[in-house]
């Protein structure tokens, strides 16, 4: 019986750990927000439930705590449409999400408290904190559990598995694994994620994009090693792992291509792990930017 290590755990663990981080983020920050402006449990409630009351004290800091920790507000209250665009694309259609930007950017306040409290009333039009949290959690366990009832392979996610076994083939076709299009959509959530959690500005974002690193620059350098550990592209200690990239690249690069790339890129070596994961990096780039990945 041939058996294989589920490296297509990569394609549903991509989208699905990338959403459970955000899941688990939303209840986090609302947390730490609700502890940093003093709210109360009710009023914390009602804009979670869509009920925002624009014009209280404590409900606007709250509303600029959490669009702040999303980087849907810069440190200087600057509106980043790209922030809550990430998030409600994988919630509402593309029409839908175009309607928002278009009605919600118009927001336009001196008071960047009062203009954060007007964009969660906004946003909550088209999807509450509380539905949004309740869709992602049918978004990373609805589909499996479908797959897993109609298979039988309840543990099929867990480790080897019988290629030649047809209940794991539909399995792996009802996912349609490691599409382009599902790829870009965690690649840009991702990206979201890292520049938050690193403090990069979108610029930088994009420079990274084209390969253009600045190695002086620590937050970049953390920004890339969140975005490469995240997507599993290099483990904990640096190393390439070669079977996640080889199935990334299959989408952009020909066989011969892809596997000089795995023979360059996993013989690069350096003792401190950080720049041999920047190294790595830029090995990858040459290949393919993730520019030109996000445009395939």
């Amino acid at each position: 019986m041939k058996t294989i290590v589920l490296i297509f755990g990569f394609c549903i663990c991509v989208g699905a750990l990338t959403i459970e981080e955000l899941k688990t983020k939303l209840h986090t920050e609302q947390s730490v927000c609700a502890t940093e402006t003093g709210i109360d449990q009710q009023k914390a409630n009602d804009v979670i439930q869509g009920n925002v009351d624009v014009e209280d004290k404590k409900v606007q800091l709250y509303s600029e705590c959490i669009l702040k920790k999303f980087n849907v507000l810069d440190k200087n209250g600057v509106f980043k449409p790209q922030g809550i665009a990430l998030v409600m694309e994988l919630l509402i259609d593309e029409n839908a999400v175009k309607q928002l930007l278009s009605e919600c950017s118009t927001i336009s306040e001196d008071n960047v408290y009062l203009k954060a409290s007007k964009l969660v009333q906004c946003f909550s039009k088209y999807k509450t904190m509380k539905a949004t949290i309740e869709e992602l959690k049918i978004k990373l366990y609805g589909e499996q559990s479908v797959c897993m009832a109609e298979t039988g392979k309840a543990k099929v996610i867990q480790g080897n598995v019988d290629v030649e076994d047809k209940n794991v083939q539909v399995y792996f076709t009802k996912h349609k694994c490691l599409t382009i299009k599902d790829f870009q959509t965690a690649l840009r959530l991702g990206q979201s994620m890292c520049s938050a959690q690193t403090g990069v500005n979108q610029q930088i974002v994009d420079d990274v994009n084209d390969a253009n690193v600045n190695m002086e620059d620590e937050n970049v350098l953390l920004y890339i090693e969140c975005a490469m550990k995240k997507f599993n592209i290099v483990d904990e200690d640096g190393n390439l792992n070669e079977s996640v990239n080889r199935e990334i690249s299959k989408m952009f690069l020909d066989e011969n291509e892809v596997e000089q790339m795995i023979t360059d890129c996993s013989s690069i070596s350096d003792t401190d792990v950080h720049i041999k994961i920047i190294k790595i990096f830029q090995c990858i780039m040459k290949y393919k930017t993730i520019t030109e990945m996000l445009n395939a």
